[in-house]
């Protein structure tokens, strides 16, 4: 089966994609049902809110096919073309978007605020984010656009892209963090993504006390969370770089006893100190009072994807996306906050994350 652009029609008005990394991608599109439990028979993604509490996380369309990654390019040709037909026949000018800017003074009050529990003991870490704002209608042509800026930079870089689109909302981006992934040959591949820098001074980074203490704990923690299903081993700690920002790595592996069921499994690792806080119980306190300040949504919540009559799935971490709701737009971003950070240097690595995600949607 391939796509036509009837389909790729069909699909940049209701879809979704997860990228299957060496395997391409694969795509949902048509009429679709959210459910409370995934059919086996079908493909399905999962796109669950960040505190979990969506009573039907799990998204199926009537149509699915997988694209290999030699197959990519002319699924983009397709896009290419649609985007292109639906802006001639809607006679669409083109407008700035513009983006109103995180506030400073919502996020000084998250930082200081965790830093006073840190100094009292009931956190270790956590993550404070915000959002960068932007009113523009969102149609066809821009999700066609986004998903070829996506699919561009996802063939460049270590990323897993995923989203979905229905009805008005959506997320869309791509993922440099896997929360996890289970195969037929019995191993949960799982990672620790925590440290982030610019282009510069990669030595330095790597000697950062603050970054390293950072990771440490997040390697720490999902080690010891993923231990309850089988033999863990974390690797060594790697340098991922992409465009414009840098990342410390440690790939961590599960040899598996038995199955291990995907929503057991995602409640008990998310989320990781990587996107929310340490220890878990006193963090997710935490995160809900942010999270009555500024809604966050599907930002940093699961988002995975679980083939028909299989056993393996994966799952990312829904960062680097933007969300949509209406004419709403929201890009966020969130830094690993430890004893020894500082507002300036966290302020700064947001910035540098939003900006990331900008250029590789083409916002």
């Amino acid at each position: 089966m391939k796509m036509t652009r009837a389909d790729i029609k069909k699909f940049l008005n209701s879809g979704a994609l997860f990228g299957t990394g060496r395997d391409g991608v694969s795509i949902g599109w048509g009429s679709f049902i959210w459910k409370e439990n995934r059919d086996p028979l079908s493909p399905a993604f999962y796109a669950p809110d960040f505190f979990l509490r969506e009573p039907r996380p799990w998204l199926q369309f009537e149509n699915h096919i997988d694209i290999s990654n030699n197959e990519i390019s002319s699924l983009m040709r397709l896009i290419v073309d649609e985007v292109s037909a639906f802006a001639g026949s809607h006679h669409r000018k083109s407008r700035p978007m513009i983006w109103s800017e995180p506030d400073k003074t919502v996020f000084e009050q998250f930082f200081y605020n965790l830093k006073k529990r840190i100094g009292e003991g009931s956190l270790i870490k956590g993550v404070p984010y915000s959002f960068a704002t932007a009113r523009y209608g969102v149609d066809p042509g821009l999700i066609g656009s986004m998903l070829l800026s996506l699919l561009r930079y996802s063939s460049e870089s270590s990323v897993w892209p995923y989203g979905f689109w229905t009805e008005g909302s959506g997320i869309l981006g791509a993922s440099p963090e896997m929360l996890l992934f289970s195969n037929e040959a019995g191993l949960l591949n799982s990672m620790a993504l925590a440290g982030s820098c610019g282009d510069t001074d990669l030595d330095g980074f790597m000697k950062n006390q603050k970054e390293l203490h950072e990771h440490s704990v997040v390697v720490d923690t999902i080690s010891e969370v993923l231990s309850r299903f089988g033999r863990v081993k974390a690797s060594e700690m790697e340098i991922r770089r992409f465009p414009g920002i840098s990342h410390m790595m440690t790939p961590i592996k599960v040899v598996k006893d038995n199955f291990v069921d995907f929503d057991e499994v995602v409640i008990a690792l998310h989320p990781t100190p990587a996107l929310g806080a340490f220890p878990k119980e006193q963090g997710l306190k935490w995160l809900e009072i942010l999270n009555e300040t500024v809604p966050r949504r599907r930002f940093g919540a699961p988002f995975g994807f679980f083939p028909a009559g299989n056993k393996c799935y994966s799952c990312v971490v829904a960062i680097r996306n933007v969300q949509w709701q209406d004419a709403e737009l929201k890009i966020g971003a969130g830094c690993g906050v430890v004893a020894e950070s500082e507002l300036e240097r966290e302020w700064a690595e947001l910035h540098l994350k939003l900006s990331s995600v900008r250029r590789m949607l083409g916002l």
